[in-house]
């Protein structure tokens, strides 16, 4: 039950996260064309794709706010690939970590099962929490502009 409970409070959480900041985000970028966002996707691939440890963690956080907030601009499927191979190759276990989070954020099915056959639950719960930190670390930085 307290498992159950404290799931469905991560959950409300992240859904008034989302709420708060999809406003403000969605003023930022809603006028890009779809050229613009095909740009995006390659970039957020190539910098989650990096053998630089702090490039990919980068990547990966920002890849985590735009599938948050733009993923109906983005490519799921491409960039479910990116995470994957981001995943297996992270080079420290907060890039492994913050994997798992994008793949949350990707949510679509193959990314949910990706995360459910690769890692521990509570490996899973970690993800969430990392979810959460990078949305109010990305939120704080769109409200400095």
């Amino acid at each position: 039950m307290c498992g159950r409970l404290s799931g469905r409070v991560l959950m409300l959480l992240i859904g008034s996260l989302m709420l708060t900041a999809t406003v403000v985000a969605q003023d930022r970028f809603s006028d890009n064309d779809a050229d613009w966002w095909h740009r995006v996707a390659l970039q957020a691939a190539a910098n989650v794709g990096s053998d630089d440890a702090e490039i990919q963690q980068i990547g990966l956080e920002n890849l985590i706010f735009l599938t948050v907030f733009y993923r109906e601009q983005l490519p799921m499927d491409y960039l479910f690939q990116a995470v994957v191979a981001a995943y297996q190759q992270a080079p420290t276990e907060v890039n492994r970590t913050l994997a798992r989070a994008a793949l949350i954020s990707i949510g679509t099915p193959a990314a949910i099962a990706h995360l459910h056959s690769n890692g521990s639950r509570r490996q899973e719960q970690l993800a969430r929490v990392e979810l959460i930190r990078v949305l109010q670390d990305q939120r704080a930085h769109v409200n400095q502009f």
